[in-house]
């Protein structure tokens, strides 16, 4: 079932204050002799490692990403940009068969990544402010 963006935005929004969620943590910093155009694809790693957690099973899974992400996932390779903002969230586009959303007042960097109601959370470290 394919959720409305308001309600993947309540399902991100109640795992954020769940401290025993389930997390994946992303760092940003590449490692030594790696190209950042490579490794900013780990961060779709994540997202997959994330859903991976919660056990989807592959179909209308959803990634909501925090601003500071936004520039990061816009040049992912395969994104295709749709740009449908709406009262909750903003799809952005697509990023294989994941349906990118941006929560526009999260404005740390964060990720939630979900099917349905069942959502882990990510945390980006190693970012410039």
């Amino acid at each position: 079932m394919l959720l409305l963006p308001a309600e993947i935005k309540k399902h991100a929004d109640a795992v954020l204050h769940k401290p025993d969620a389930p997390l994946v943590v992303w760092n940003a910093v590449p490692p030594v002799g790696t190209s950042w155009r490579l490794h900013k694809r780990a961060l779709l790693e994540a997202f997959y490692a994330a859903l991976s957690f919660i056990k989807t099973e592959g179909v209308e899974e959803w990634v909501v990403i925090g601003q500071p992400l936004t520039p990061i996932v816009r040049t992912l390779f395969r994104f295709k940009e749709v740009g449908i903002r709406n009262d909750a969230l903003t799809f952005l586009g697509t990023v294989i068969n994941l349906r990118i959303y941006l929560d526009r007042d999260q404005t740390e960097a964060v990720f939630f990544a979900g099917n349905g109601d069942k959502v882990c959370r990510g945390q980006v470290v190693g970012l410039p402010h």
